[in-house]
């Protein structure tokens, strides 16, 4: 997806990749797990950071190359047990679109609330979390 050390140790895997739409998942490697043989809270964390800051730089396509994106804050809820492949969506609302991409086109700062959730192989949402990522024109220098 990007070339960066931390994803290639997390190792998301695209399931989807759409219209405002992103869908990831992981199968926890031993490294992944906790004590408990879970996906460690932190690759949750991170996965639901990827989903949601994901599925707002993939929609602004070209638009992101101008512009400074990066995740202001982060809240997150561990509601079950993260065992085996968990999946990891984010979707934007078509409001959410039009804000997004006029702001981009204009060079406009905006700060955009995006929801990404987690679910086992069973449907069991294991956790939610609500992204708040930042879209700022990029500055030289």
């Amino acid at each position: 997806m990007f070339n960066m050390p931390w994803i290639d140790l997390i190792k998301p895997h695209v399931e989807e990749m759409g219209d405002g739409v992103l869908l990831l998942s992981q199968t926890p490697e031993d490294l992944h797990k906790n004590h408990n043989g879970d996906m460690h809270a932190a690759v949750v964390f991170s996965m639901l950071e990827m989903a949601g800051m994901g599925v707002i730089t993939l929609y602004l396509g070209d638009d992101a190359k101008n512009a400074f994106v990066v995740l202001k804050d982060l809240h997150v809820h561990y509601d079950a047990r993260a065992q085996g492949k968990i999946t990891f969506k984010s979707e934007l609302s078509d409001e959410q679109k039009t804000r997004l991409k006029a702001a981009a086109q204009v060079g406009e700062s905006i700060e955009e609330l995006v929801t990404a959730t987690a679910f086992d192989e069973q449907g069991v949402q294991v956790a939610h979390a609500t992204v708040n990522g930042v879209i700022k024109p990029k500055r030289n220098g």
